[in-house]
């Protein structure tokens, strides 16, 4: 479960509401635990995991966690759109964003519009959202807008700072829902494999490279040598990826761990200028790991997009090469997925 770490504002705000609802008889906003933090009831999967199916996991416990205003466990569907349209200063008492979690396509423009409701509001992002956006100081003029163009895939917290004790939060989910977001359950594979290995410099996010003809992927990277760089990066098929070493770290190379394609740069060097090529055909996650620093989080992976489909098997090459690029491949030719 993701922690989020109030600062000393939000702890004074969430004790004024308490003193707020106890002083009103615990009616209104706050009646039902909504506005306290981990007091609103969570709805479980069938199989007891928790949450509602269609949110994912993150996202759900973000809102559940802060007692989210308006937020009814399910994703508003704005996809499809050039821009939408939040409120800010919704609900009775003015004190929710609505609607509290969407989900749009990247490239979309969001508009906060403020209803004049609530008090003074203002949009700020949280430490574990995908992108970092901020309002400004908070103002209760209605009409007032703040706009924000969300370009990349991603789940996005936001809050209002005045009112964070009281519920005012609300979540963007930016691009394709993952299957396993589930409010509870399984995360998406490629979020699954990372954590399980505690893949070094892994943030969340798949670099896009998608429009490259060509990638390059770092190995040895990092403060010890001992990471991918990107750990996780997107191409579309027919694109050539190229592991190349940087000489820290030791000994190292780079295998496949899980199907739809095997593939291997051979044994460990350290060499730095070390290449190894591999252009992928077969779509789907392509994920990979150092031998010798596999149990300290040397992993990565390969998103392709289109391409052949994995089941049916698709022909894929590789070429290892030493530093200088002088002749001679140690490895290469075809390999079946």
């Amino acid at each position: 479960m993701t922690s989020f770490k109030e600062n000393r504002r939000e702890f004074l705000a969430a004790g004024l509401t308490g003193t707020v609802a106890a002083l009103a008889g615990c009616t209104g906003i706050l009646a039902d635990g909504r506005g306290v933090p981990g007091k609103s009831d969570i709805i479980e999967d069938e199989d007891g995991s928790g949450g509602p199916s269609g949110v994912p996991e993150d996202v759900h416990t973000y809102l559940t966690d802060n007692g989210a205003n308006g937020y009814e466990e399910e994703l508003e569907d704005m996809t499809g759109e050039d821009s939408i349209t939040i409120e800010v200063g919704a609900g009775g008492q003015g004190f929710s964003f609505a609607p509290a979690a969407v989900n749009i396509d990247p490239g979309t423009e969001v508009t906060w519009e403020w209803t004049g409701n609530g008090g003074a509001h203002n949009v700020v992002s949280r430490e574990d959202s995908a992108d970092e956006f901020d309002s400004g100081e908070a103002v209760d003029e209605e009409g007032e807008t703040f706009s924000h163009t969300f370009e990349e895939a991603g789940n996005q917290f936001y809050h209002c700072e005045p009112h964070t004790g009281s519920g005012m939060h609300g979540a963007i989910v930016v691009g394709e829902v993952s299957d396993g977001g589930g409010g509870g359950g399984d995360s998406d594979p490629i979020t699954a494999y990372m954590e399980e290995n505690e893949v070094n410099l892994w943030e969340g996010e798949v670099t896009d490279e998608t429009d490259a003809d060509s990638v390059t992927v770092e190995v040895g990277a990092g403060g010890q040598g001992f990471s991918f760089d990107p750990p996780a990066v997107s191409v579309s098929a027919s694109t050539e990826v190229t592991w190349e070493w940087t000489g820290n770290g030791g000994a190292h190379n780079v295998v496949s761990t899980e199907a739809p394609a095997e593939f291997s740069s051979g044994e460990a060097v350290s060499e730095a200028g070390t290449t190894y090529s591999r252009t992928f055909e077969v779509g789907g996650n392509h994920f990979y790991h150092c031998e010798p620093h596999s149990s300290i989080g040397m992993h990565g992976v390969v998103v392709v997009e289109g391409g052949a489909d994995g089941s049916t098997g698709g022909n894929e090459t590789g070429d290892n090469e030493t530093g200088d690029g002088a002749a001679g491949n140690e490895t290469g030719g075809n390999e079946t997925a």
